[in-house]
């Protein structure tokens, strides 16, 4: 019976992430309030995640915002340039469907497979901006090259978001838990498949 009030008790240490998740979420949404801070918060995010799956010591909010403050500048850049890729993205694609010509379909595709790119470099860009310090264009590049070397691993943690997403879209009270739940399962994707974030900012990379 002791065991059950444990705090180094397995139902215990699952409780306390899932409140971890819920703090990073509804910070994560705060800060991200004015738009260019979509980076800086989303670096944040995953500069705490990648700490509790490797259940190193840390203060969830003292930590959020320690690395929201380090990245603000460089975070906010990376934040804009993906949104307004995104946006990009998906109006293109839309509406080169929506012309219903062949030609328009072939482009459409195109774009498709382009965005599928951009999904693989948006998995990787703020875990890295989190862990390494680098100029913002190697950044990207080392984002897009880390997925498309472990490309199946990187298909696996696009699922991870779009299971979340559509969960949310299913049962609405997961979205308390949405932004830092994707996060959290995509860093501890990261650390048990062995691709190599480390644990200090380092502009040396090793990739396994």
């Amino acid at each position: 019976m002791g065991s059950l009030f444990n705090l180094d008790n397995p139902i215990w240490r699952f409780m306390g992430k899932l409140v971890d998740v819920f703090i990073l979420t509804l910070l994560w949404a705060v800060c991200c309030i004015p738009i260019i801070t979509i980076g800086p918060a989303s670096t944040a995010v995953y500069y705490v995640t990648l700490k509790l799956v490797r259940d190193e010591e840390s203060y969830t909010v003292r930590s959020f915002f320690k690395s929201f403050k380090e990245n603000f500048k460089q975070g906010s850049v990376i934040g804009i340039i993906m949104t307004l890729l995104l946006v990009f993205f998906l109006y293109d694609i839309y509406a080169y469907f929506m012309m219903g010509t062949q030609i328009s379909r072939i482009l459409g595709i195109v774009f498709l497979g382009i965005f599928l790119l951009y999904l693989i470099t948006l998995v990787y860009v703020y875990p890295l901006q989190a862990k390494f310090y680098n100029k913002i264009r190697f950044t990207l590049r080392n984002a897009l090259f880390i997925g498309v070397k472990h490309i199946f691993r990187s298909l696996a943690m696009i699922i991870i978001a779009i299971a979340v997403i559509v969960g949310c879209l299913f049962f609405p009270p997961l979205i308390l838990l949405s932004y830092g739940l994707i996060a959290f399962l995509q860093s501890y994707f990261l650390v048990v498949s062995s691709i190599s974030i480390s644990r200090r900012k380092t502009r040396q990379m090793v990739i396994l």
